[in-house]
């Protein structure tokens, strides 16, 4: 028992699993028989036959038992023979100096080669030969280009031909171009055929032929074009270009109920709808004619229809005259075979970053010309002046600075060398060091068509040589990319070039653009 003040701990606490604990409570303090009781254990532990008796005989042997001796072990004396020294002096003196000596042996081995020969069976060509002529049988043959046609029933077929835009969403309009080309094999069986022309959104078709109702015509042209181009369209059938886009515009107001097609050729429905359609939703009206038809007290559709359309379109404009004419029924406006040419040609677009040199701005300007130079030998038109322009941003701060020249080339020319050559030279009068530019423009003028103009008896006119490799300039250009042929001042990959993060893939013209299926 142990003293810890107030509290007494005893060995029976301290290890209850030693069982009685009366005999080492007796020899506490007392050496002499602590000694004696350790005798007694060790003599009793040493023939014991329990797992304590076991555990002190392995203790005892293992201090008992001496270390092995190796001195006589003959692989440690051996390995001590390698490193003596005297070992090591005989094994210099017999292989310092060794050489080596390459002995080479003749031997003579038979072999056997195979003499191999070849024979040709002849084949009897003889016998009967039939020549077979492909005849072509139809009216139109597929020759190249996109196989836009497709047959619209017995005696019918419908080709489609025309131009793609692509990069709407970015507002970057570059336009690609889509051909189709087809050879008439029989021409005289060909009856009719309307060919008008189709801008971006609406194309107007004649229905003169056509079998009524000229409502289930129009479902038809629905149906075709739904499932070709997978596209909703509105249809609207009138006796005029004007009223059949008021009815076109009908079909997308009232689409639930007319379910996209609208016939407007009865006065009735005419009256309904121009009753209820605002003046700026007719076709040719815009924000300022509006305004102008607002002070004259006119808000609709079918109140423009009445107004005198001599008096309204002398004073305003010989296009509001037609237009009135045609909410009444009279058709003034004719179906276009071809597009006009137009008068002035432009090429203008923002840089994508500030331009601060004369070469940016010599690049810019001879990119621009020779995209318009190649609109100008498209519709066989001569330009006879040039403007170019250069501005700063007139929005945020910095210097502001704008100017234009126009040149006049010794004599009417489609030339891109002539018109990049002048338009240099203006550059260098008009171009001030120090500001941030921002834009480029070149306007090409004064057009003239070939062989209707007169020219002067004395004055140079363009070459036969310029006229023939202009032309092969463009069927380079159209055979391998527009910029496979240029001048040398235009860049392929210009550091001004405009921002089109944008735009839209080139599917349909594209190689390196077109879709990638994985299956």
């Amino acid at each position: 028992m142990f003293d810890g003040g107030d509290a007494s701990v005893t060995l029976q606490d301290l290890f209850p699993e030693t069982g009685d604990t009366a005999s080492l409570e007796n020899v506490y303090g007392d050496d002499v028989k602590t000694i004696d009781l350790g005798l007694r254990a060790n003599t009793r532990l040493q023939s014991e036959s329990s797992s304590e008796g076991e555990a002190y005989r392995t203790l005892i042997d293992s201090g008992n038992r001496m270390s092995v001796d190796l001195s006589n072990d003959p692989m440690l004396n051996q390995a001590d023979q390698v490193r003596s020294p005297d070992f090591m002096d005989g094994f210099k003196q017999n292989f310092a100096d060794c050489t080596s000596t390459e002995v080479f042996e003749n031997v003579t081995k038979n072999a056997h080669v195979a003499n191999y020969k070849t024979c040709e069976r002849v084949v009897d060509q003889g016998g009967n030969v039939e020549f077979l002529h492909d005849y072509k049988v139809g009216v139109i043959e597929y020759v190249s280009g996109q196989p836009n046609f497709q047959s619209c029933g017995p005696g019918c077929l419908y080709i489609w031909v025309g131009m793609v835009g692509d990069n709407y969403w970015s507002g970057n309009c570059k336009i690609y171009e889509e051909y189709t080309r087809f050879r008439v094999i029989a021409k005289d069986a060909i009856i009719s055929a309307t060919v008008d022309r189709a801008v971006f959104d609406e194309s107007f078709v004649r229905l003169e032929d056509q079998r009524e109702p000229l409502v289930d015509v129009g479902r038809a042209i629905q149906a075709r074009v739904l499932q070709w181009v997978a596209l909703p369209v509105g249809v609207g059938i009138g006796h005029t270009k004007t009223l059949a886009k008021a009815a076109q515009h009908a079909s997308k107001i009232w689409r639930e109920k007319t379910g996209g097609v609208v016939d407007l050729r009865k006065p009735e429905a005419v009256e309904w709808l121009l009753r209820r359609m605002p003046v700026e939703e007719v076709w040719g009206i815009g924000r300022r004619m509006r305004d102008n038809l607002a002070g004259e007290g006119i808000k609709t559709a079918w109140e423009l229809s009445h107004a005198e359309p001599r008096t309204m379109g002398r004073k305003y404009s010989v296009v509001l005259e037609r237009t009135i004419r045609e909410l009444r029924g009279e058709s003034c406006i004719d179906m276009e075979q071809s597009p006009p040419d137009t008068q002035t040609i432009c090429s203008s677009k923002m840089f994508g970053q500030r331009v601060h040199t004369i070469e940016g701005l010599g690049q810019a300007l001879a990119t621009y010309i020779h995209k318009a130079a190649e609109k100008l030998r498209k519709q066989r038109s001569l330009c006879g002046g040039l403007r170019i322009g250069i501005q700063t941003s007139f929005h945020g701060d910095g210097p502001k600075y704008a100017n234009a020249a126009t040149v006049i080339p010794d004599y009417p020319t489609d030339d891109v060398r002539v018109l990049t050559k002048h338009a240099l030279r203006a550059l260098e009068g008009i171009y001030r060091p120090g500001f941030a530019y921002s834009k480029a423009e070149v306007m090409l003028m004064d057009l003239r068509k070939r062989g209707e103009y007169t020219q002067d008896l004395f004055t140079p006119s363009q070459p036969a040589r310029t006229d023939a490799l202009m032309s092969v300039m463009d069927k380079i250009n159209r055979r391998w990319g527009h910029d496979c042929l240029r001048t040398a001042a235009v860049p392929l990959s210009p550091d001004w070039g405009m921002r089109r993060a944008l735009l839209s893939p080139s599917y349909m013209t594209s190689w390196d653009q077109m879709w990638t299926v994985q299956c």
